[in-house]
């Protein structure tokens, strides 16, 4: 049994998926396996992972039309690791993932996530101020432990905004155990579920986990590419992600809108009911939700003031439209950030935008890049990665 698994669900991304399993060769071991699970229109990428001659590469095609999740659940079933990590087919890994996972099981930890300091954005991501960028924040190599996981659930649950967070663990871009993931499976019957599997096994594993640990320090990275969901939702063609779905288990309390909000309430609410905690389905804040609808989707409006009517009584509603100003001044100091970076491109040397939201902003064309920018990083700030006895 290998130490661990990297998981690489792809779907028609054959270039950055390509990326993808190259970062994945640059873990100094063959004690490791790189799953590959294809589902694109053709096996393109086959021959390409065939030219790279590395026999820790595990190639699975079946390309009958199945959403993400299920793309994910197939990968995760070939998975043999001691510890199992999954990331996106325009995601990276760095080659430190194997120094974490050995420390992991030689203390017996189910989960360690980290504050991934690094997000990359493809040439081609739809929106022009970030693509081909990497940001990047510091790190410093230390770790910390969430103590009260429930509390962190319930704490990210009721906003229904990203829906997760740093300080839960999930499958994506975080070292999980192969026994908690085998409970998941035990209490829930199935590893992944709903229309968001990230945010699904945040919650889900979240309430089954009893010990997260967190790295300040990148053992992988998030990438964002323009087919990817994050360059979909930014375009607002979340359809396309929902159309890959064929039966969605709709609580009576949530719209039927194609929205990154919606995927999130559905994705927690299945994560409550699978895993027997029906009762904190409770705490989803349905004000932030149908306000969010509302500005997200005005010409649904009709349709969602439907559910504000039955599910929300007058005070509630009050606060759901002070909300929804709320929302909208976040939303105009956003699109204030993005016109600062567009001074930075031009006037560099101010570096306002950088400095406001705390990031270093470089210019790399791919992932690849980013692994020797990050060599030299933490060679020049003298970085390095403490993991503590337990």
């Amino acid at each position: 049994m290998p130490i661990l698994s990297i998981i690489i669900p792809t779907k028609n991304r054959q270039m950055t998926a390509l990326f993808a399993v190259k970062t994945a060769l640059t873990v100094p071991s063959d004690d490791i396996e790189i799953i590959v699970q294809d589902c694109s229109d053709d096996d393109a990428l086959k021959h390409d992972l065939q030219n790279l001659n590395d026999a820790r590469i595990k190639y699975y095609f079946q390309n009958d039309p199945i959403s993400m999740t299920e793309n994910w659940n197939r990968a995760y079933a070939h998975a043999t690791g001691d510890y199992q990590i999954g990331i996106g087919d325009d995601d990276a890994v760095f080659p430190e993932i194997l120094e974490v996972a050995n420390w992991a099981k030689s203390n017996g930890l189910e989960a360690v996530g980290q504050t991934e300091p690094y997000h990359y954005f493809w040439p081609n991501f739809p929106v022009r101020h970030i693509k081909n960028r990497l940001l990047l924040k510091s790190f410093a190599g230390n770790t910390s432990s969430v103590t009260d996981l429930k509390a962190t659930v319930l704490k990210r649950s009721k906003i229904c905004d990203d829906g997760y967070g740093i300080d839960l663990p999930m499958v994506y871009h975080r070292l999980i155990s192969k026994h908690l993931l085998q409970k998941l499976i035990s209490v829930t019957g199935k590893l992944l579920d709903a229309t968001s599997l990230d945010v699904y096994s945040s919650f889900a594993i979240g309430l089954l986990c009893k010990d997260f640990t967190i790295v300040d320090y990148p053992f992988s990275m998030r990438g964002a590419s323009g087919q990817s969901n994050s360059g979909r939702f930014v375009v607002k063609k979340d359809k396309q992600h929902f159309d890959e779905y064929k039966y969605i288990n709709y609580p009576d309390w949530l719209p039927k809108i194609a929205l990154v909000h919606v995927s999130v309430a559905e994705s927690i609410y299945r994560a409550f009911v699978n895993t027997k905690n029906e009762a904190l389905v409770s705490n989803i804040d349905k004000k932030f939700l149908y306000a969010s609808c509302l500005l997200e989707r005005p010409e649904e409006k009709k349709y969602i003031l439907e559910f504000v009517d039955k599910f929300l009584n007058e005070s509630e509603r009050a606060e759901m439209f002070q909300l929804m100003a709320e929302i909208k001044k976040k939303k105009s100091r956003y699109n204030f950030l993005v016109s600062l970076e567009t001074v930075d491109r031009y006037i560099p040397f101010l570096k306002v935008y950088r400095k406001i939201i705390g990031k270093k902003i470089i210019k790399l064309n791919d992932t690849m890049e980013v692994l020797a920018f990050h060599k030299n990083y933490v060679k020049e700030h003298n970085i390095k990665l403490n993991l503590p006895k337990m």
